[in-house]
């Protein structure tokens, strides 16, 4: 994990039973806060809260930019992003006058 530059914590219906895995999340957003949670549920990604500590994190999420291009974005909310390759090297999650389009519009 040392010598990985992020990671991404999914979160599914069982991952709330992983001991490792908080541990995991916590040392990588330590080492070099680049640890962001990847969703992977029935909701819809922008509307991803988080469950207790992980709503401190980042969350990922793959869709279509404004230029019709396939990318990951790195959220804090539906307004409050930046892409993955700018978030990985360094750049935080900033507010956008309006929300991301969501999947399917």
């Amino acid at each position: 994990m040392s010598a990985s530059k992020s990671l991404f914590y999914s979160t599914t219906d069982s991952a709330g039973s992983s001991k490792w895995m908080p541990c995991e999340l916590g040392f990588k957003d330590g080492q070099n806060t680049r640890a962001a949670i990847l969703p992977i549920q029935a909701t819809t990604p922008t509307d991803f809260q988080g469950q207790e500590y992980l709503g401190i994190y980042p969350y990922a999420v793959q869709q279509k930019s404004r230029a019709n291009v396939e990318r990951i974005w790195i959220h804090r909310s539906p307004t409050n992003y930046v892409v993955f390759e700018d978030w990985l090297n360094g750049k935080e999650p900033y507010e956008h006058p309006i929300a991301m389009p969501t999947p399917g519009q």
